[in-house]
């Protein structure tokens, strides 16, 4: 412990310097409060041992201003006085003191006191030095957040979202989400859409999402329908995920050119067809394995192909829709999804986000929640076809 003795008086000095020396420590000394303030500006000090009555510049501003220097650094001044021990004790508080002693010393007193110091300094820089580690750690998840972000916002880009098409609610429960919505056109105009949710979320789950939407892109480009993008994805994660980790998915293909849609839906909620002229409302349930998960034998990737009409809208979600629990620990559940749906009518996309909030009330969301709205009339619209 490198310790520094203040004391305008030479043989008080050297009598705590020579008794503090005996206890193996360093001292370093200074005769005035000013020759104090620079020593320790110039010179690495772990302690003060601080006189109070002093010329030229006492103990109370000499300890303010070496404090002034010491902002992110513990360095304990101790006040050694003759004055009572109240007037002392408040002064030195305000001072910037950690602690006193009082004259004449008692040198087994003072030991205690720097030993309990020297404690208290290294646990303090210990702190110091985790919050340090954590700041740094803080910047390295921020910069990676922010190229994540970048990347998202990227793929956003591509996609065909077209409020007349599509909409599309995405509430994730942390900063990142392990859901997804990608929809984009085939050169021949018909529509590719993917509704995704990896397991967990956050930004584990997340990370996931980056090769997903790369394929989806890319062979939709290439004109490639949902069997081959559910097949080349499940290819994929097979090969990059951890073990228990899995990509539940719904794709979607509608055509441009005749009223028909596939489907192929592997590990998610049933998906919903609303037929608002007939009044008909078909369920499409979870017919295959979540992607990413490896069957006993081979997979098949067949889609279902069902018709669709001007008047048709087709709704995707992810569990997290109907697993939504409100204060009593109920879920929402799905068959209050399905009753809002079977109304038909051009509410219904809000109708259930309402009822989401509502059952929930206050209740903080576990897990990501993403709910999809796709009006088949919109793809045969010449105003929503790309040009290829």
């Amino acid at each position: 412990m490198r310790i520094l003795v203040v004391d305008d008086k030479q043989a008080n000095r050297k009598l705590l310097a020579q008794t503090l020396r005996r206890s193996r420590h360093e001292v370093v000394e200074a005769s005035s409060g000013r020759e104090a303030v620079e020593l320790a500006a110039a010179e690495p000090i772990d302690m003060v041992l601080m006189d109070i009555m002093m010329p030229d510049m006492n103990g109370y501003e000499a300890t303010a201003k070496i404090k002034a220097q010491f902002t992110d650094v513990y360095i304990p001044v101790i006040f050694v006085t003759a004055l009572k021990a109240e007037d002392a004790l408040a002064r030195s508080v305000e001072a910037g003191g950690d602690d006193f002693i009082s004259k004449p010393i008692n040198f087994e007193i003072l030991e205690s006191k720097i030993h309990a110091h020297t404690r208290i300094k290294e646990l303090t820089e210990e702190l110091l030095e985790k919050n340090k580690k954590l700041e740094e750690f803080n910047m390295a998840l921020q910069r990676e957040q922010a190229l994540i972000e970048h990347f998202f916002d990227n793929a956003a880009k591509r996609c065909e979202l077209d409020p007349g098409l599509i909409k599309q609610h995405m509430q994730p429960a942390s900063v990142f989400s392990g859901d997804v919505f990608l929809a984009c056109r085939k050169p021949n105009g018909d529509l590719n859409a993917i509704l995704g949710d990896f397991t967990g979320h956050g930004l584990a789950a997340a990370i996931g999402i980056l090769p997903v939407s790369q394929i989806f892109f890319d062979f939709t480009a290439r004109g490639c329908g949902i069997e081959e993008i559910a097949q080349e994805i499940h290819k994929q994660l097979r090969e990059l995920l951890p073990t228990g980790m899995f990509f539940a998915a719904t794709l979607v293909e509608l055509s441009a050119s005749d009223e028909t849609l596939k489907l192929w839906v592997g590990g998610m909620p049933s998906a919903y067809m609303v037929d608002a002229e007939r009044n008909k409302v078909t369920e499409i349930p979870s017919d295959n394995l979540a992607l990413g998960i490896a069957a006993a034998g081979e997979r098949t990737f067949e889609s279902m192909v069902m018709p669709c009409n001007r008047a048709s809208r087709l709704y995707l979600y992810t569990d997290g829709v109907i697993e939504t629990s409100n204060d009593a620990g109920e879920m929402l559940g799905e068959e209050r999804v399905r009753d809002i749906l079977a109304r038909g009518d051009d509410s219904v996309f809000d109708s259930v986000l309402d009822a989401i909030a509502q059952f929930r009330g206050e209740v903080k969301h576990d897990d990501d929640i993403s709910f999809v709205e796709i009006t088949c009339a919109a793809i045969h619209s010449s105003d929503n076809a790309q040009e290829v």
